[in-house]
């Protein structure tokens, strides 16, 4: 998961287990890994949080099937309201587009 940071992530786990959860079949990463990039790594965007801090990043995928629940459980914690969710989703989007055509 995250190596020595893995009991940290196992804690956000036990303080919230609906973090607990897979966020997509393509990773083994939690919900609560996005919550650890946000907290403790200082990521501020989804796109930071997942195409640079997390395996599904690199996936097939790379989290668009999930990024409005991804952009839910992020925004709780950092409190964002519905229109910064959305402009969050629309660069994370655009980001994976233009990464694509390459």
């Amino acid at each position: 998961c995250y190596g020595l940071r893995a009991e940290r992530v196992l804690e956000l786990c036990q303080e919230d287990p609906g973090l607990a959860r897979p966020v997509s079949p393509l990773s083994r990463d939690l919900y609560a890994q996005v919550v650890y990039a946000m907290r403790e790594e200082g990521a501020r965007t989804l796109c930071d949080a997942l195409l640079r801090r997390m395996h599904l990043g690199i996936t097939a995928d790379r989290g668009e099937a999930q990024i409005g629940e991804i952009a839910k459980v992020a925004g709780d914690h950092l409190r964002w309201n519905s229109e910064e969710r959305s402009r969050q989703i629309e660069e994370f989007r655009a980001e994976v587009r233009k990464e694509r055509r390459f």
